[in-house]
């Protein structure tokens, strides 16, 4: 028969052991929880930079088309005047156009009063239109720049 000290002894043994385990898994429950609430923390942080980011972005976008409306010019009569017959580029002895001469006339309207259509209204939108897209992209190129950091 096995005496009563021996198993007081082991469960003593077993009981450190035990201890020791749940101490252990204590401490990496605690460092896996710290390490959570870290990277939590962090996301939490680049979200709210994001979003100033973002926000700034905008701003300075909506700034920027405003100006740009502000800003924008009354477009001058600019007329297209059809030729008043085709010109052709001359061709060289090899058989390929020559480019480096003019061989025809262009009507010369200088006062804005020729036949053609008005294309100034249609150059203008064309021209806000780029700019809006400019800004746009100087925009997004300002964002990326900004949550990149």
């Amino acid at each position: 028969m096995i005496p009563l000290r021996l198993y007081l002894y082991a469960g003593a043994a077993l009981a450190l052991i035990a201890g020791f385990l749940w101490y252990r898994h204590s401490l990496i429950a605690e460092g896996e929880n710290k390490a959570y609430a870290a990277q939590a923390q962090a996301a939490h942080d680049q979200a709210v930079k994001d979003a100033k980011v973002t926000q700034e972005t905008v701003d300075g976008l909506k700034g920027e088309i405003a100006s740009l409306r502000d800003h924008a010019v009354q477009p001058p009569v600019v007329r297209l005047c059809p030729a008043s017959r085709p010109v052709r580029a001359a061709t060289t002895s090899t058989g390929t156009p020559d480019r480096s001469t003019p061989t025809g006339d262009v009507p010369i309207v200088s006062d804005g009063t020729g036949s053609g259509a008005d294309v100034g209204p249609g150059l203008q939108e064309l021209a806000e239109a780029c700019d809006v897209v400019s800004a746009r992209n100087r925009a997004l190129l300002a964002w990326a720049r900004g949550i990149s950091q």
